[in-house]
């Protein structure tokens, strides 16, 4: 859903320690959210306080990138501050905005029937491509890029127009870098449009409101 940038420019240099890494991504936000500074300062001066002295602790050019990687879509899914330094750096091309509260949904109760009733949904990702979903007998497949990669997850309806997707699995190598079988992504239909939905997911502290269009 969103790119890998601002960390992989700053670890070329450095690498943590795999199993520190959710401890330093929640250190690492604590020092943006608290940091007074301009942006570019206080990226530098965050990755200076919490993540350099751990970077340096591994070599391996291969490793670095990839920790890098894991680090930074941990701070996507977690961390407000560093979702909205990165669109400030970085505008999203497609519909995702980050909100402060996830709001309550005005639909009905029968929302995500409704929403499986619709032969084609589709969401337009950061980098503008279009992911198209089918959603059919619990499965919701998605179609993602210009690639064509397909990736699988359970739909499970909730109550109030909430849904939870299980991640099932993906031929993208990026979305299975980010996500393994069994991860849980809960979303709310907060409003409909005569051609698309108002939702939101929430990871974390961070709230992301995105279109999901129907037709």
């Amino acid at each position: 859903m969103k790119p890998i940038l601002l960390l992989a420019a700053c670890c070329l240099l450095f690498s943590p320690v795999m199993g520190q890494r959710l401890t330093i991504s929640s250190k690492y936000c604590q020092c943006l959210e608290a940091d007074a500074n301009a942006d570019a300062a206080k990226l530098n001066n965050c990755f200076e306080k919490i993540l350099a002295a751990e970077f340096r602790k591994i070599r391996n050019e291969h490793e670095k990138l990839e920790l890098a990687a894991i680090i930074e879509s941990d701070l996507q899914k977690t961390c407000a501050a560093y979702v909205r330094l990165h669109d400030k750096r970085n505008p999203p091309r497609g519909d995702w905005e980050i909100i402060k509260m996830n709001p309550r949904s005005c639909l009905p109760k029968d929302a995500c029937k409704q929403l499986a009733s619709h032969r084609k949904l589709y969401y337009l990702e950061d980098n503008g491509d279009t992911t198209w979903v089918n959603l059919a007998n619990g499965t919701w497949k998605e179609t993602v890029g210009k690639k064509k990669h397909l990736s699988l997850l359970t739909f499970k309806p909730k109550n109030n127009g909430e849904f939870v997707l299980i991640f099932q699995g993906s031929t993208s190598p990026g979305i299975n870098q980010n996500s393994a079988p069994g991860d849980q992504y809960k979303y709310r239909l907060v409003n409909k449009t005569p051609t698309y939905y108002i939702a939101t997911t929430s990871h974390g502290s961070v709230v992301y409101q995105f279109k999901l269009y129907y037709n």
